[in-house]
């Protein structure tokens, strides 16, 4: 039975508009199977005209018929003593053995201890305590493992000095990677963003000669598009052209960064020596001082020409024995680290020399003194200002 009566409804801003009510068309068949359906139930035994359903004989509006429906309803109320109490999830304990755990299981236990209150009560200060770090440690060596293997791939041409670059030195390349440093202190940048910079210099220093005049201008470019993928604010280039005094426009700098990520195929992930530094002082537990100093030689030796012949893992490597070996540590490469990085003692034998002359010298000279300043201060604890061994191992 099909009716079509105008009924009028109200809308939002108050006026009211005329519809077509189908209660079972043609564009709405499933209508009749939903109300054939509810009267083999008892819900209503039929459709009047003007909205009013015959229920057992009675005719009643739809909300007299639903009042109804409330009022018959049954509530299943919840007895006191069936209340969820508060529930603690506990870590494998006393309780139980720990062994044949998996790998997938340990990760669980790093969310121990979290509670899961059912009360309601919004008002609590109590919040769980998650290790934030917990979902990565779970494939910390597959990560450690693939850095690796990725910083292959990236490597500067170690010879690009004399082969690439005609009209530049390594002592001008240090003295731009120390201005840098200086540029990093000053807008507040992150370590990582300082190191990220040092790599798309020297990768692009690989395949496209530069003249010297314009040396700075690839090195406030690196900067740039280092700060744009590590800094949640990173300077703008008006500041970078007004830290070079203004030497250079701001169109100079849009066109050399268009020629720097072109150059580096727009590879801006790679790995640097901090991250496999970070990663193994995790692993280690070192103290805070031969965390710093590792960080401080870390940063010295970018400067210096080795820095294009070893692997970043190398150098991190290097400068974290170097550092045992200077805080007069007994063991200055432990077994631990020896299996986590995957370099022997002799493999790192080369690189620790290398960069002990770099620390040597850089005590002795009174150039290209921005990264001593830097952890000359009280905030990385003077690491600058320890006294460089004069022998090594």
């Amino acid at each position: 039975m099909i009716h079509n009566d105008i009924v009028e409804v109200p809308d939002d801003a108050s006026r009211s508009r005329k519809r077509t009510k189908n209660c079972i068309g043609v564009g709405r068949p499933a209508l009749e199977n939903i109300i054939n359906t509810l009267n083999e139930r008892g819900e209503f035994d039929d459709v009047g005209h003007h909205g009013k359903i015959q229920k057992n004989g009675t005719t009643m509006t739809r909300s007299q018929a639903r009042d109804l429906r409330r009022k018959t309803h049954k509530h299943t109320e919840i007895k006191p003593e069936e209340r969820t109490e508060r529930v603690v999830l506990k870590p494998y304990g006393s309780e139980g053995p720990s062994a044949g755990k998996s790998q997938v299981d340990t990760f669980a236990m790093d969310y121990a201890n979290v509670k899961f209150d059912n009360s309601g009560d919004s008002d609590s200060d109590s919040e769980p305590e998650i290790d934030p770090n917990a979902p990565f440690k779970l494939y910390a060596n597959e990560i450690f493992k693939n850095l690796k293997e990725r910083e292959i791939r990236y490597l500067p041409r170690p010879d690009y000095m004399g082969e690439v670059q005609l009209d530049i030195t390594h002592n001008m390349r240090s003295i731009l990677v120390d201005w840098l440093v200086e540029v990093c202190l000053e807008y507040k940048l992150c370590e990582q963003t300082f190191y990220l910079a040092a790599d798309y210099i020297d990768r692009m220093l690989s395949v496209i000669p530069v003249n010297r005049s314009k040396l700075q201008l690839v090195g406030i470019t690196a900067m740039l598009v280092a700060a744009k993928y590590e800094e949640i604010y990173p300077p703008s280039i008006d500041d970078f052209v007004f830290i070079t005094d203004n030497t250079y426009t701001k169109e100079e700098v849009i066109g050399m960064e268009t020629r720097l990520l072109t150059a580096l195929h727009f590879f801006l992930t790679v790995p640097t020596p901090l991250e496999f530094l970070e990663r193994l002082v995790d692993i280690s537990g070192l103290t805070k001082s031969t965390v710093l100093l590792a960080k401080f030689l870390c940063e010295l030796v970018v400067q210096e020409p080795c820095y294009l012949v070893f692997s970043p893992s190398l150098i991190a490597c290097s400068a974290i024995c170097l550092s045992l070996y200077t805080n007069r540590y007994a063991d200055i490469w432990p077994a631990v680290l020896e299996i986590s990085s995957g370099y022997r003692k002799s493999d790192i034998k080369i690189c620790v020399a290398e960069i002990h002359k770099a620390y040597w010298r850089a005590s002795q000279s009174d150039k290209l003194k921005a990264v001593r300043d830097k952890y000359a201060t009280e905030k990385y604890d003077c690491v600058s200002t320890i006294q460089c061994p004069q022998l090594l191992y």
